[in-house]
């Protein structure tokens, strides 16, 4: 009789163990459901947002273009223009040159 009644407790503290086992194994798995389910709604949310930056990448592009465009037009003309303004520039300080070599000779 004894020894039944010691083999029943240690199945019976077994039981409660495994039990006890089974449920922090389904808290540990409603939370890793919840970590899942929050990153899939952040996954879903990148992936919108990653769209929306696409279409507006794609919508940006050719007036940026565009910009770049007039903005090497007017480079080309500025420097055009500087070009102008240097020789300009050169041939008034030859001139001066000039002005001073005849005003050397006259003294």
């Amino acid at each position: 009789g004894g020894g039944f009644v010691v083999q029943v407790e240690k199945l019976r503290l077994t039981a409660k163990q495994r039990a006890s086992e089974a449920e922090a194994a389904r808290e540990r798995l409603r939370q890793s459901e919840a970590v899942c389910a929050a990153l899939t709604s952040e996954v879903a949310e990148l992936g919108a947002r990653n769209t929306a930056l696409e279409r507006a990448a794609l919508e940006e592009a050719p007036k940026l273009r565009r910009r770049a465009a007039q903005l090497a037009k007017k480079n080309t003309v500025l420097l055009e223009l500087l070009g102008e303004k240097t020789e300009e520039l050169e041939d008034t300080l030859a001139a001066l040159d000039a002005a001073r070599g005849q005003l050397q000779r006259a003294d």
